[in-house]
């Protein structure tokens, strides 16, 4: 089997075709992706080419065997629907204990999949090693989450309207729930709310040094969106619901409060106090630079606590 990722690109009628000048694939995109407000923006003419078309740059799809369980085939039978014209698909097999079947190898060697083997280290190390193994300029983790058909093709979008953009991700739901909130800086200081499966550039992930290895998997995704902020990468959230959690693993990171996400034993409270004192030491620039956003968020915290502590003590005198 070969160990490169797979060039194969993958083309949709309507919204690909090959430029048999060139021999490349060329993308005529006319849709419109979201800003940051409720309005849509067209996007710029740096986004086409000759006669609206561009050359569609290569997305590699990594997915960790880790994140995504019992559920590997079905998470990657559900990726060929999306209607992205360019994507490789590299996993990385990061399950020691019950290492994949030869057969299952083959097949995935026969579609174009590269797979790669990995020690279960963590999540972190496992992107970097899918990372360093793919050929696209963009790429998106895969957590296991039920993912929109077109979310890949709209985040490349919202990506290519704006050369600072450094990560894009989509709006995601759990069993019917209302999509979360958008992206908020100041939430951002203290806890991650950009979910895994986010679109991000690989020529910033050289620049950062890719994903922290010393840190633990919800910590090593909060620091690398830090780090790309560090730099003056810009974050984007479509709106919209594109990524639907699937039970038993949460989509998004931040979803739950700060509060709720603090582990029970010490122990754990030590890791994650650990890894989150790592993140701010990654980042000490940033978080001086934003201190008067990081001690806000902490008020606003605080201004909860003392309401719920309130509403209990009323509650108690009620009864």
């Amino acid at each position: 089997m070969s160990g490169r990722p797979g060039r194969g690109r993958r083309t949709r009628q309507g919204i690909a075709r090959r430029n048999s000048s060139h021999g490349c694939v060329t993308w005529a995109s006319s849709e419109s992706v979201p800003n940051s407000g409720d309005m849509f923006v067209r996007l710029p003419p740096v986004i086409a080419s000759q006669q609206d078309k561009t050359p569609a740059p290569l997305v590699s799809l990594i997915v960790p065997r880790s994140e995504v369980g019992e559920r590997l085939e079905q998470t990657v039978d559900e990726l060929g629907a999306q209607t992205y014209p360019a994507t490789e698909i590299v996993m990385v097999d990061d399950d020691a204990r019950q290492p994949l079947p030869a057969q299952v190898l083959d097949r995935y060697a026969a579609s174009g999949i590269a797979v790669i083997h990995e020690e279960g280290r963590g999540l972190a190390a496992a992107l970097n090693a899918g990372i360093r193994r793919c050929t696209g300029e963009l790429f998106m983790p895969i957590a296991g989450d039920v993912l929109e058909p077109p979310y890949v093709a709209r985040a490349v979008i919202r990506m290519l309207a704006d050369p600072q953009a450094g990560v894009v991700y989509g709006g995601s739901d759990t069993e019917g729930s209302p999509a979360e909130p958008g992206f908020s800086l100041k939430q951002q200081l203290l806890q991650n709310s950009v979910c895994l499966s986010a679109l991000f550039r690989t020529d910033h992930w050289r620049r950062v040094g890719g994903f922290d290895e010393r840190m633990r998997d919800e910590a090593a995704g909060h620091d690398y969106i830090m780090r790309l902020l560090d730099i003056g990468r810009s974050v984007y959230r479509l709106e919209g619901s594109y990524l639907h959690h699937r039970t038993g693993r949460p989509a998004v990171e931040g979803r739950a409060g700060i509060a709720d996400r603090i582990p029970g034993t010490r122990e754990q409270r030590r890791d994650w106090v650990s890894d989150h004192a790592r993140i701010m030491r990654n980042n000490a620039d940033f978080y001086v630079d934003h201190a008067d956003l990081l001690w806000e968020q902490i008020f606003d915290l605080m201004d909860e606590r003392d309401e719920l502590r309130h509403r209990v003590a009323a509650l108690g005198r009620s009864r």
